[in-house]
């Protein structure tokens, strides 16, 4: 957000000014410029990707219109999409030729996804009264491209980015019978809905908001969906993408039903399998982790947070020492301050992996896979949740007392690869996109 190669953490301000927090080596301080600052506007979430391809991130911010709480008329609603210009921060959604796209239905799940491999990324973007939106920018101007891609579905919950398949961006779905579509990426633009979509919910139980996320089994991805007043459930992706579906993996520890702010996945102690986040409403915070062969609750800490609501989650290692730092904040009916928790230190290894676009943005959705020790983990970079959560755009593993790693592989949307071997651990290690540039 400040040029100094380092990333900021972007919150959105629901009734107060939205910030972009800067590590400043003992904490986090505000920079937000005031055009993007304005506390006028009620914010809930944010999904930063390049729209443009100019190496520079956008930024969408989620609105929340109706309700008590936004009777005054004279509070704009709707979502924003903020672009930075020599003059400052533009919102797209108030250039005139955007005006067919913008409106006060605003989105409750955004997703970034680069379908054509270009290098550009549109937003698939799930409203209340609205089929499956997918924006995408030619010049200044807002294009929906989902009855030409194939996605325009109706009441969708939560969308996700990731490839599931051959390497391409595909959209994972949920709808509000509770069920999952995957739509497969073509590679031409089109965006194929595979048959046999997966319920996660039984008979006469109603999803209510959901939220996804991705987490990395030795099978394969999965898909861990988790619902405001429905069960939850772990998905794992079907091999090859075409041959579609998913697969009911839910192991017992998981399964609820509990009331869910939102959920992530990460290695917090840098053992080398991700841990699983569930934030609470009403009561604290879950946290399950593979041990001994089986998915347990485990302690989270002082990050169970009891007695405070979380709406909204991110990961980021903010201070480079190779741990993960976990930010939570309140919601739009949940105020709360914010919350940074620091992990644990420990002498596991770790390998951090940051690819970028050939204009050098961060490549989202991009799939990074590190083998090491006799077996392959894969991260995903992250591409919004579908709930207007986002963690940091860099690849983390988590290396436990392994200290040889073999190769690391960086495939692109565009299904470009990269191989590294034996990168050294305890790095931060950019991947630049073999079409890049250089100066």
């Amino acid at each position: 957000m400040d040029g100094d190669g380092a990333f900021e953490v972007v919150v959105a301000g629901y009734g107060t000014r939205n910030l972009v927090l800067a590590w400043t080596g003992g904490g986090l301080v505000d920079i937000a410029e005031d055009d993007l600052a304005d506390a006028r506007h009620r914010s809930t979430g944010v999904v930063a990707a390049d729209a443009d391809g100019d190496g520079l991130e956008e930024l969408y911010l989620l609105g929340r219109p109706g309700g008590a709480a936004d009777t005054d008329p004279s509070v704009p609603s709707g979502d924003r999409l903020m672009s930075r210009r020599a003059s400052g921060w533009v919102d797209l959604f108030e250039l005139p030729s955007n005006l067919h796209v913008a409106g006060p239905d605003a989105a409750h799940a955004v997703t970034a996804i680069d379908r054509i491999g270009s290098g550009s990324h549109g937003f698939a973007v799930a409203s209340q009264n609205r089929p499956l939106r997918l924006l995408e920018l030619s010049g200044d101007r807002l294009l929906d491209l989902a009855p030409e891609a194939g996605v325009a579905m109706p009441g969708v919950l939560a969308v996700l980015a990731a490839p599931l398949g051959d390497g391409r961006a595909d959209l994972v779905a949920l709808d509000e019978a509770g069920s999952h579509r995957h739509f497969d990426n073509l590679g031409d633009g089109r965006l194929a809905g595979l048959d046999d979509p997966s319920r996660s919910t039984g008979p006469g139980q109603h999803a209510g908001a959901g939220f996804l996320a991705l987490l990395d089994l030795p099978a394969g991805l999965a898909v861990v969906s988790v619902h405001r007043d429905g069960g939850h459930r772990l998905w794992l992706a079907g091999a090859g993408g075409r041959q579609g579906g998913f697969t009911d993996v839910t192991p017992p520890a998981l399964a609820g039903p509990t009331p869910v702010g939102t959920v992530l996945t990460a290695d917090f102690d840098n053992d080398g399998w991700q841990e699983v986040l569930i934030t609470g409403i009403g009561r604290p915070n879950r946290l399950l982790g593979w041990r001994d062969g089986a998915w347990r609750e485990l302690d989270p800490g002082p990050a169970a947070q009891s007695g405070e609501p979380t709406g909204s989650a991110a990961v980021a290692d903010l201070d480079g020492d190779g741990r993960l730092e976990l930010l939570l904040a309140g919601g739009p009916d949940q105020a709360a301050p914010l919350a940074l928790h620091y992990m644990p230190r420990n002498d596991n290894g770790w390998l951090r992996v940051a690819p970028s676009t050939p204009a050098g943005a961060p490549a989202r959705a991009a799939l990074v896979e590190l083998q090491a020790g006799g077996r392959v983990q894969r991260r995903v970079i992250d591409a919004g949740s579908g709930a207007g959560c986002q963690s940091e755009p860099v690849a983390h593993f988590g290396l436990g007392t392994e200290r040889r790693i073999d190769r690391v592989r960086v495939t692109w949307p565009d299904l470009c690869t990269v191989t590294i071997d034996s990168p050294e651990p305890n790095q931060l290690l950019p991947v630049v996109h073999p079409a890049t540039r250089l100066a």
